[in-house]
């Protein structure tokens, strides 16, 4: 398995994160975490990828508000070694 772990200082007009996992060259939806919607708090989120495979995978985040708007996460480095 494989953790995926990150945080928020605050949210505004918040609505969901989408989790891209890079497949051939594109990225590909592999999950879905609900937002809080606003907090001034830090919240941390967690998502975990089962059977993934030995090697270097490549994930980023869409952050997507309530009104439709998003903006990507730089790409997330992930590597699994399984023995």
């Amino acid at each position: 398995s494989l953790v995926l772990e990150w945080a928020t200082a605050s949210e505004e007009n918040f609505d969901r994160f989408i989790i891209e996992q890079q497949n051939d060259h594109a990225f590909v939806t592999t999950g879905e975490v609900k937002g809080n919607g606003a907090s001034n708090r830090k919240i941390v989120y967690t998502w975990i990828i089962d059977n993934t495979a030995n090697g270097t995978h490549y994930f980023r985040l869409k952050a997507i508000d309530l009104d439709g708007q998003y903006e990507y996460s730089p790409v997330i480095v992930g590597k699994v070694t399984i023995n």
